[in-house]
């Protein structure tokens, strides 16, 4: 499921982050096991993640590990990035972390293998090393069993969270 629960008693702010959450391809869940719980800083004494969970706190204190409001959306999307990706980019090597670079910054559109390969090696890349490539980010991204590159048949490849 590529969802994330929004905990606050704020309704303005639930408000505003269901919209930028939505906007980033994600959906809101009230129930289940989410990628992401968002918390407000308010509500975070009351509430009890999960053993395992990943939490985005959000407060107007700030502090360590804490999104400070009010926040732009570049900071909010760069949160939900880093809190998402804190177990999955540190055994990726630099050439997996531009390809995946490069299928987020895409937004779950395909990237054709030509622009791939030219976005990730210049002119010293091959149709299989890409195929290469993709088969480790497979095996290091989806051993949850949750698939998240796809191949899109005469168009190339896409990430979904």
């Amino acid at each position: 499921m590529n969802g994330i629960c929004i905990i606050t008693k704020d309704e303005r702010l639930k408000h505003q982050l269901a919209l930028l959450v939505c906007e980033r391809g994600y959906t809101v869940i009230k129930s289940g096991s989410p990628l992401l719980y968002i918390v407000d800083g308010d509500t975070a004494s009351a509430f009890r993640a999960p053993d395992g969970a990943r939490v985005l706190s959000v407060s107007r204190e700030g502090g360590k590990g804490v999104l400070r409001r009010p926040f732009t959306y570049a900071e909010l999307y760069a949160a939900i990035d880093a809190a998402l990706e804190s177990d999955e980019g540190s055994a990726l090597s630099e050439t997996e972390k531009r390809l995946l670079s490069l299928l987020k910054e895409a937004r779950g559109e395909p990237l054709s293998r030509e622009a791939l390969i030219r976005g990730v090696w210049g002119d010293g890349g091959s149709d299989g090393l890409l195929s290469l490539y993709v088969h480790y980010l497979r095996q290091k991204l989806e051993k949850d069993g949750r698939r998240r590159i796809f191949s899109a048949r005469g168009k190339g490849y896409f990430y979904k969270c």
